[in-house]
């Protein structure tokens, strides 16, 4: 165990020190107050423990401070130094370093790294002596597996209110690795819908049809209000290097007839990439 460590965390309320008194061979006993407030031990705690690399899944490093007395407190605005020892990581800032400072005994600052592998990091809080967390934290970064892309509609609702339904082609880059099937579509956010066609087969291309049957004589409207209305999964294809999707990889086709109003076009909305996540 570190010796900072050790002196942080056995550091008692009060210290005593025997000063031995000349002549007499007696002694005497000195008791120094040791202040409650100050930084005794101090833990670090990743969240989550395995990040994406290129800041597609950054992690939390949060540090708690504990006081040296039990009645003692961490004032807030106490600085604490993060530091990354080993690998290819940046903290907040850009950095190899980064200082932040607690509230209510805690700080957090983020870790990302722009290489698959593991990096490790500690904590600092305090001086004379400082505290040191132990053991050294490890976080573990890899390759996004995952392309998430979240389609919405958008502009104004005519007179009626409701969606019924939505066609539309999206076209996606053939070069990153990037693959999806018929179960990668699912209808989500606003939408309600129990019809969905799907055609994945052509590289490059997936066509959507989405509509809802008949109940009893009545056709439901998919939606009565703008939003997300479907996510599609992309799988990512392992490379070496990695090569990465970005939203600039996905882009719906013009007229492609892309929402439609009670069987009637509609010129007021249009559909759009709500956001692309990589996991």
């Amino acid at each position: 165990m570190r010796l900072k460590h050790v002196f942080g965390v056995l550091l008692p309320l009060w210290a005593l020190v025997i000063f031995g008194c000349g002549g007499g061979g007696g002694s005497s006993v000195q008791i120094i107050p040791v202040d409650p407030n100050k930084p005794a031990s101090i833990t670090l705690v990743a969240n989550p423990t395995t990040g994406v690399i290129n800041n597609n899944g950054p992690v939390t490093l949060t540090a708690t401070v504990l006081p040296a007395g039990a009645g003692g407190a961490i004032a807030n605005g106490t600085p604490v130094t993060f530091t990354i020892l080993t690998g290819n990581g940046t903290l907040s800032g850009g950095g190899q370093t980064a200082i932040a400072t607690t509230i209510n005994g805690g700080a957090s600052v983020t870790l990302n790294s722009s290489a698959v592998g593991t990096v490790t990091i500690n904590a600092q809080v305090g001086s004379a002596p400082q505290v040191t967390s132990f053991p050294d934290t490890s976080v573990n970064f890899i390759a996004p597996t995952k392309a998430i892309v979240k389609l919405a509609t958008s502009g104004t609702l005519p007179a009626g209110g409701v969606i019924d339904a939505i066609q539309l082609v999206l076209n996606y880059s053939i070069t990153k690795g990037l693959s999806i099937v018929d179960a990668g579509a699912v209808v989500s956010g606003v939408a309600n819908a129990n019809l969905v066609v799907k055609n994945t087969v052509t590289p490059g291309l997936v066509n959507i049809a989405i509509a809802n049957l008949p109940v009893g004589k009545i056709i439901p409207p998919i939606a009565t209000q703008t939003g997300e209305f479907i996510t599609l999964t992309f799988d990512i294809a392992t490379s070496n290097p990695p090569v990465f999707p970005v939203v600039g990889d996905f882009t719906i086709i013009t007229g492609a007839g892309n929402t439609s109003i009670q069987t009637t076009p509609a010129t007021t909305l249009t559909a759009s990439i709500l956001s692309v996540t990589l996991r």
